[in-house]
């Protein structure tokens, strides 16, 4: 089976079918940020680095917990809404940032299916396998 590495740009274009979806970030492990695309293109000023600031403090406060970290969390909001999905490979993290009116089943949904289309990506490039094979 074939299949197309993702991109920011393709998951930032699936998520923007769901009315109230905002923007998509992708973070390291240790908290930096990867790549990012916002509906208006560019956040306001400083709320990639807002968002990875909480993500932190929700990491750290989830290893207390337990060992492994933060793996999923869904934070529903007056006016925004967060999802968090931490992918397998290389412990990236995937944020999904909407309205309170996004429908976050559905936004929760796609990001699953993003995030292991990312997962497999990443297994493919330390696999060393070429670009669409699989």
């Amino acid at each position: 089976m074939t299949q197309t590495r993702i991109s920011i740009e393709t998951a930032f274009s699936r998520l923007a079918e769901i009315a109230g979806f905002e923007g998509i970030l992708f973070m390291s492990g240790q908290g930096s940020i990867l790549a990012s695309r916002f509906v208006a293109g560019v956040p306001s000023a400083g709320v990639a680095e807002r968002v990875a600031a909480i993500i932190k403090d929700i990491e750290e406060m989830a290893k207390k917990i337990s060992s492994h970290g933060l793996e999923e969390i869904t934070v529903k909001g007056r006016q925004r809404n967060l999802l968090f999905l931490k992918g397998r490979q290389a412990g990236f993290m995937a944020v999904v940032l909407g309205k309170e009116s996004m429908h976050i089943g559905l936004a929760r949904l796609k990001m699953k299916e993003i995030v292991d289309e990312l997962d497999r990506t990443v297994d493919e490039i330390l696999a060393g396998k070429p670009k669409g094979q699989g």
